[in-house]
Parts: structure tokens; sequence; C-alpha cells
């Protein structure tokens, strides 16, 4: 599969498309580290922030988390705060 595309997300038998289920998220996800897999393998310059803010990271929400509190971080409000911080507003 080229670069940028996606495959089609499973069938959900929900009929509800509003709500994205922990299936299709894992899906999401899936796809997203392979993307990511590829791109570190293409561009080796890449591959140790790919691994950084995707690859190490088990769910999007963890990945997210990281790179905000990174982005965000200051010298009295440290990343690793900032990472509890969204997690915490993710899991809710």
């Amino acid at each position: 599969m080229p670069t940028g595309e996606l495959r089609s997300p499973p069938k959900s038998t929900n009929n509800s498309t509003a709500v994205i289920g922990f299936e299709d998220e894992g899906w999401l996800w899936s796809q997203i580290k392979a993307e990511a897999r590829r791109d570190a393998e293409s561009e080796p310059a890449l591959a140790s922030y790919l691994y950084s803010t995707i690859l190490s990271h088990a769910s999007l929400e963890r990945s997210l988390s990281f790179h905000l509190g990174n982005k965000l971080c200051s010298s009295t409000l440290l990343s690793t705060l900032l990472y509890d911080l969204f997690l915490n507003a993710f899991a809710t």
C-alpha cells in the first residue's frame, strides 16, 4: 500500500457513525503505527522522532499525551506532569 493510503476499517455491526468504537480506534492506531514504521525505514533521520512520538506508545491517547506534554512544557511545568494530565483527561 502506498504511503498516505489507508485500508478500509473493519466492518462494524454498529450503525452509529457519530462515535468511533474501540475496534475502530485500534484499527486507526495500527494504521498510524504502520505508516510511521514505513516512514522510519525510508527516512532514517526521522526514525528516532517517530519512535519516541509514535512507535513506543501503546495507544493514540498515550502518543498524543506525550507529544502535547513535550510541546507545552516549560522550566516550571514538566513534560511528565503534562503527560499525566493529558492522559487523565483522555481517560475521562
